[in-house]
């Protein structure tokens, strides 16, 4: 069934090239045989650490794997943030299935190690944002501030080898899991409190958002007027096993349901059996859960074309995968299990 659900995902063509519906402007721009980007199955994976100069507390690692397809023209790029309030040291372990996935689908892919902070530099980040109190690892979850700022800094830095690397950059997402997927929803938008006043983390540069497992309104200093500015074009993928610490799918939901105006996509797996890790696309959880391990791979075969069609219309404008989007066409695929709500303007008059 895996392989059913993947060859939904189509690679662009020219005859089936569409503009992005996010601007009638474009309505009448569409990829042809010379712009399009192949799917190609040979990728090849580097590390390069950055280094934050003007992070509070001093310099900032900044660790990020990138995995670079064989592609002939420029590629849409797709950056990762992942979960964990530990943080991580090492970017090839920082998402690495769905890198994966989006690699082998042609897009250049950059995943971020969001670097734990020390006690000193900790208390440096306190000090500034003015939270009290403020024990080591305890009283304040620090990387909900550090990673949107990694994600600035990786975006300068894909800036200065968008030339060297072949990138298109005019056609860049960003997603993440569950606290990745907060920092998503920041770029993107989103407001989050962190001492009293609400703070805007937004960075224009990227044209669309995957949200895994993201909080809602009520969890980590997201409010219900945090999500006024989330206006670009966004997925946002839970279900009904994905609950963790309070945090349930229908808050998580409201990522989707709270973000104004078009181009919002909701994949839902209304299946208990899911779980937190579900949608990290891992199987672990879900196993452990009491599932078998072929119902935890089912359920990662149909966030793939979720993901990858999603991308596809919007970084590639490609009507195929724009069209599979609106159709019911993965609720057929899976019985009624997982859907896609959607926000989408009609497409252009031919």
């Amino acid at each position: 069934m895996a392989a059913a659900s993947c060859s939904a995902v189509a690679p662009p063509r020219a005859a089936d090239a569409a503009p992005d519906s996010e601007s009638a402007a474009d309505a009448d721009i569409a990829l042809d045989a010379e712009t399009a980007v192949d799917v190609r199955p040979g990728v090849t994976t580097r590390v390069v650490e950055l280094v934050d100069p003007a992070a509070i507390g001093g310099p900032r690692r900044i660790p990020i794997a990138i995995r670079k397809p064989a592609a002939i023209t420029p590629r849409p790029v797709v950056v990762w943030s992942h979960g964990g309030a530990g943080g991580k040291t090492d970017p090839l372990d920082s998402l690495p299935e769905w890198s994966t996935v989006t690699a082998e689908h042609g897009y250049y892919t950059v995943s971020i190690a969001h670097v734990p902070r020390s006690c000193d530099e900790q208390t440096a980040l306190c000090m500034a944002l003015g939270v009290t109190p403020c024990v080591c690892d305890q009283s304040f979850k620090y990387l909900n501030w550090d990673r949107p700022h990694d994600i600035g800094v990786v975006l300068d830095y894909l800036e200065t080898i968008a030339t060297t690397d072949n990138l298109d950059l005019a056609n860049l997402a960003v997603g993440g899991h569950s606290a990745g997927a907060g920092a998503a929803m920041m770029i993107a938008g989103a407001t989050r409190v962190y001492t009293t006043d609400a703070v805007s983390l937004a960075d224009p540069r990227p044209k669309a958002f995957l949200a895994f497992s993201p909080q809602g309104p009520g969890s980590e200093g997201f409010l219900d007027t945090s999500y006024g500015a989330v206006a670009r074009t966004l997925l946002v993928g839970t279900g009904d096993g994905d609950i963790t610490d309070g945090d349930t799918p229908d808050v998580r939901r409201m990522a989707y349901d709270l973000s104004p105006g078009l181009n919002k996509f909701l994949v839902y797996i209304a299946d208990p059996r899911t779980r937190h890790t579900t949608f990290e696309h891992k199987t672990d959880g879900c196993v452990r859960g009491g599932a078998d391990l072929a119902t935890c791979q089912q359920f990662l075969a149909w966030l793939d074309p979720a993901a990858l069609n999603f991308l596809d219309a919007t970084l590639r404008r490609d009507r195929t995968a724009r069209d599979w989007m609106t159709s019911p066409a993965l609720a057929t695929l899976s019985g009624g299990i997982a859907t896609i709500e959607h926000r989408n303007p009609p497409p252009p008059a031919p």
